[in-house]
């Protein structure tokens, strides 16, 4: 079965003959094809509706009719080319939750396609990330989120600094690695492979923005260059001594925080287990 991007319900058909078209084509009596769409109707939220044509539905309206006339015909697999895309962001979050709703109830295999990172991650069982018609990597959105496995998957999926630097050595569990343009070391949660180049991922809220300070390992002199405020969160932008450029999303809630402004020396800190090696960098 399938749900078209636009809908594609039938303008001249009510909804209890379009909803019944699939069984129609496979030959079910009229009686019995209309009294499997009027069971749909009252599923879907829309019982009273069933004479009415689809330009007098909203948008959200719409779209359940289109829904309840791919199931109807019970198909093994439903395909969905981005049903949300014409909807608001309201009744798009809306739609998610009874999306989720009927995907219980019915138990079917939905194979979602959505360029929309949010409503992947909100949705999926499993996610499957696409790129220049290549699979760049399959995995929970977990997983997915904390372990991308590509600079791709990396800065898509959410928002993702890239760091870059050269094995440099062990300490203890910890590899190091040396990073020039945050004029760092780094230290991660484990020994790297040796390598000429090597790439991180680090996610934004993941760093600890912190008066300025001379620790050792995982933390980088920077000054603001940006701070917008973002409700919960501010969402800042930094230059490290070595020339990189960081983002961050310390929550509010201190008076450092609340006074970020531009030109502020800080520090930028993160714990080691923050660091995820990017597959396709290693040398």
């Amino acid at each position: 079965g399938m749900v078209f991007q636009d809908y594609a319900l039938f303008p001249h058909m009510t909804l209890i003959d379009n909803i019944a078209y699939g069984h129609k084509m496979r030959g079910m009596d009229k009686r019995t094809r209309r009294a499997l769409s009027q069971n749909w109707l009252d599923r879907i939220g829309l019982s009273t509706h069933g004479s009415r044509f689809p330009h007098e539905l909203s948008g959200g309206q719409r779209q359940r009719v289109a829904l309840a006339r791919a199931l109807t015909v019970e198909p093994a697999v439903l395909l969905l080319d981005e049903p949300l895309g014409a909807l608001d962001a309201n009744l798009r979050r809306q739609m998610q939750i009874e999306l989720k709703r009927v995907h219980r109830e019915v138990g079917l295999t939905f194979i979602y396609v959505t360029h929309d990172q949010e409503e992947a991650l909100s949705l999926s069982d499993r996610i499957a990330v696409m790129h220049g018609g290549r699979v760049e990597q399959v995995a929970t959105a977990v997983e997915l989120y904390d372990a991308p496995a590509t600079e791709f998957v990396a800065r898509f999926v959410g928002a993702s600094n890239i760091v870059t630097g050269c094995r440099s050595g062990e300490i203890g569990e910890f590899g190091l690695v040396e990073c020039p343009t945050l004029g760092a070391t780094l230290k991660i949660s484990r020994p790297v492979v040796d390598g000429s180049l090597l790439q991180f991922a680090l996610r934004p809220e993941r760093i600890r923005v912190e008066p300025p300070s001379s620790e050792a390992f995982n933390c980088v002199s920077a000054t603001i260059t940006e701070s917008l405020f973002a409700g919960s969160f501010v969402r800042v932008r930094a230059d490290t001594i070595g020339g990189a450029c960081l983002e961050a999303t310390p929550a509010r809630g201190s008076a450092f925080i609340e006074g970020l402004r531009p030109g502020v020396a800080v520090s930028l800190a993160w714990e080691p287990e923050s660091l995820t090696l990017l597959t396709n960098a290693q040398a």
